[in-house]
């Protein structure tokens, strides 16, 4: 089964679901404004098997879409 990994950064979250045949599956959030790289650590450790795609969206500028 492969599988999308879907992402959004918010203002104050990063959101996150493994998603396949448009069924999401694991959804997940970790709040970022303090600790960003700590956030990113969540979804490193919440996403299990590797993708086939990585789909993000980003309302957080720059300080987060790097």
């Amino acid at each position: 089964m492969t599988m999308d990994l879907l992402i959004d950064v918010g203002n104050t979250r990063l959101k996150w679901a493994m998603c396949d045949a448009g069924r999401l599956h694991d959804v997940a959030r970790a709040a970022h404004r303090a600790d960003p790289a700590g956030a990113v650590d969540s979804l490193f450790d919440g996403i299990g098997a590797p993708p086939a795609r990585v789909r993000a969206a980003n309302v957080a500028g720059e300080r987060l879409g790097a």
